[in-house]
């Protein structure tokens, strides 16, 4: 059965992972000690790769730049001045993987809830697919209809963000929000997909995560609340939100 409260703890998990680890970035640009301690670590990974490459040469490690005050004043001031960017770097390195993050929960959590509903209602496969009496005789009907229902799934999956919001609305009878939501459904997609593919130092804005937030969890709820009503058996209904109230709202009086 599907829950709402699993997937939204979920998502609450991973926006507090991240949040940690900001405020431990945070916390640390504001600790003198720890910067310098950082810059120190830093230098001594230097030296320690000296005396790799002095003892491959045969040269005395202590000639070169990282052991003389002149180098190592130059490095670790080149290693201060260079601090900030480098943390803005690292800022948006976390909201990147927030964001890509965010995303594969939210469509693991779809494709779940596909699964469930082609479970709950197998008539709502395609029509237009035979399936060979034998391979039934030979696997049993269980195992074909899983088949099928993961292979739709995977084909939705492969689709513009256009297309399954259509197939949820026309096919599964789930609307997202009359379609509105579905641009910045496929705005997120589409900055998800320009990191992994395309341009891997893209920067994530502040304005781009709340729009990851919003659809991350505004679609997942509206689609389960219509699938506790129209698909009973396979989801739990969200506290607080009654059957009558989904079928005002969104459903305008489609039954199961």
């Amino acid at each position: 059965m599907i829950s709402w409260e699993a997937y939204f703890d979920r998502v609450v998990s991973l926006r507090m992972q991240f949040d940690i680890a900001r405020k431990a970035i945070s916390g640390f640009v504001g600790t003198p000690e720890a910067v310098e301690r950082y810059l120190n670590e830093e230098l001594e990974d230097i030296r320690e790769l000296m005396h790799e490459a002095a003892e491959k040469s045969g040269t005395d490690p202590k000639t070169t730049w990282a052991f003389t005050p002149e180098g190592v004043d130059r490095y670790l001031g080149g290693l201060r001045d260079g601090l900030p960017t480098r943390l803005a770097e690292v800022d948006n390195r976390l909201n990147q993987n927030e964001l890509l993050l965010r995303v594969a929960v939210f469509e693991a959590f779809m494709k779940d809830l596909h699964r469930e509903v082609l479970r709950q209602k197998p008539v709502l496969l395609r029509s237009d697919r035979s399936v060979p009496i034998g391979r039934v005789i030979a696997t049993g009907w269980e195992h074909v209809l899983a088949e099928e229902i993961e292979r739709e799934v995977q084909s939705l999956d492969r689709r513009s963000v256009e297309q399954r919001a259509a197939y949820f609305r026309e096919t599964l009878g789930i609307d997202w929000f009359d379609g509105k939501i579905v641009p910045i459904l496929a705005h997120v997609i589409n900055e998800r997909n320009a990191i992994l593919h395309n341009h891997p130092d893209r920067l994530v804005d502040r304005v781009i995560m709340q729009l990851t937030h919003v659809v991350c969890v505004a679609i997942p709820w509206v689609s389960v609340v219509q699938a506790a009503v129209l698909y009973p058996d396979g989801f739990e209904m969200i506290g607080g939100v009654s059957e009558d109230e989904v079928r005002r709202v969104f459903l305008k009086g489609k039954g199961a």
